[in-house]
């Protein structure tokens, strides 16, 4: 399925270098880099592995794919939205909540690939736009996540 959007984002024009951070179940590892090495454009999608430095990743993309079906709210999807990255993932689990919040994200049918693809095809073609509604990400984060009116509201809470 990843190779056929991939192909799908050469055939729009669309120029791209898909990062791929942090590892995988060991169970698909033989049938990945079998696919990995069966692409004709494989030097676009570069295997980064886990890293201690992502942010260096974050500032390097656009667009933060995250299409897990079973994960809570994710440190690392935060991270992307603070770095103002368009991100999509699926509609699942704790994601609805960010929109809610004001944060633009965008939330895919749950484990539909077909909305994955579409939703990252449309991304990458109007990305001007996407980044620029992404922009206040960072301050809604900020302002949300602020460790200070956390303890201060939780504070008032206890009285």
């Amino acid at each position: 399925m990843r190779s056929k959007r991939v192909k799908s984002s050469i055939k729009k024009g669309i120029d791209f270098i898909f990062y791929l951070v942090g590892g995988f179940d060991a169970r698909y590892e033989q049938p990945f880099m079998e696919l990995y090495n069966s692409l004709p454009y494989k030097e676009k999608i570069i295997l980064v592995g886990f890293t201690k430095n992502v942010s260096e990743y974050y500032a390097k993309a656009d667009i933060f794919l995250f299409p897990s079906h079973g994960e809570g709210l994710s440190n690392a999807f935060l991270e992307a939205l603070a770095n103002n990255l368009v991100c999509i993932t699926y509609n699942n689990t704790s994601f609805p909540e960010l929109q809610k919040l004001g944060l633009y994200c965008h939330l895919c049918d749950n484990r539909n690939i077909e909305s994955v693809k579409n939703t990252l095809l449309e991304s990458g073609t109007h990305l001007s736009e996407e980044i620029s509604s992404a922009s206040a990400n960072r301050q809604i984060i900020e302002h949300i996540f602020n460790t200070e009116r956390v303890i201060r509201d939780y504070l008032t809470l206890l009285k």
